[in-house]
Formats: structure tokens, C-alpha cells, sequence
């Protein structure tokens, strides 16, 4: 059997990509990194909301980067012909390769929205702390 060199490359890229999102998608910790004591104080409060927020952008930033990643996968699979293609491999891996970076995409605009909420409550606290 005589695999082509398209094919192997596809199932490799394909197979690399499932493994580095499912390293990317394991966290050690908790999803916020900001921890708030009772002793905080309205100013600190909103320091941490602020950061809280910046970090959302930057989760938002890189799930855009996945996503744009993820479309050019996808359009990539799209361009390769049944005759290029006739068992589906490189097609496959292509969509595969696209998926792993929607899953991504999706898991860092939730951290973004839980950064979000928490940066909410934490402003609602410092104007509570403040009247």
C-alpha cells in the first residue's frame, strides 16, 4: 500500500492540532486569577476589574486568532476536489484541523465572559464598599 505524501501530512497536521487543543484546554487552575479577600478596598476593587476586563480582551483577541485559523482550515478543505482527494484524507484532516481550533475559539470566549461577570461583580462591590 502506497500512501501519498498529502495524505500523511494531513493526518499529521490533523492529529498534532487535536493534541495541542486538548493541551490548550487543560487548565491547572481556576479560570479567574484574581483573588478577592474581604479586606479589599474600593480602589483595589477596581484595579482588579480592570485587569479582569483586560484579560477578557486578550482572551477575545486570541479566540479571533482561532476562529480566522479555523476559517482558513475550512476553506482549505473546501478548495481540495473529490479527484484530489479520493479517499477523503486530506479533507478530513483539514476539518479536523479546523474543529480543534473552534473548540478553542469557544473555550476562550467562555473565560472571557466568566472574566467579564466577575469584573461586573466586582465593580457592583466597589460602588456598594463606596456609599
Amino acid at each position: 500500500m502506497k500512501a501519498s505524501f498529502g495524505v500523511v501530512v494531513g493526518l499529521l497536521l490533523g492529529m498534532a492540532l487535536v493534541i495541542g487543543a486538548q493541551y490548550a484546554l487543560q487548565t491547572d487552575g481556576p479560570l479567574l486569577s484574581v483573588d478577592v479577600s474581604e479586606a479589599a478596598t474600593p480602589d483595589s476593587l477596581g484595579g482588579m476589574s480592570e485587569e479582569l476586563l483586560a484579560q477578557a480582551k486578550q482572551y477575545d483577541e486570541e479566540a479571533q486568532r482561532h476562529e480566522a485559523e479555523a476559517r482558513r482550515y475550512e476553506e482549505r478543505a473546501a478548495a481540495i476536489t473529490p479527484l484530489m482527494d479520493t479517499k477523503g484524507f486530506r479533507r478530513e484532516g483539514w476539518k479536523l484541523a479546523g474543529d480543534s481550533h473552534k473548540t478553542i475559539a469557544a473555550e476562550l470566549r467562555f473565560r472571557a465572559m466568566v472574566q467579564r461577570l466577575e469584573a461586573e461583580r466586582l465593580q457592583e462591590k466597589q460602588k456598594e464598599s463606596a456609599k
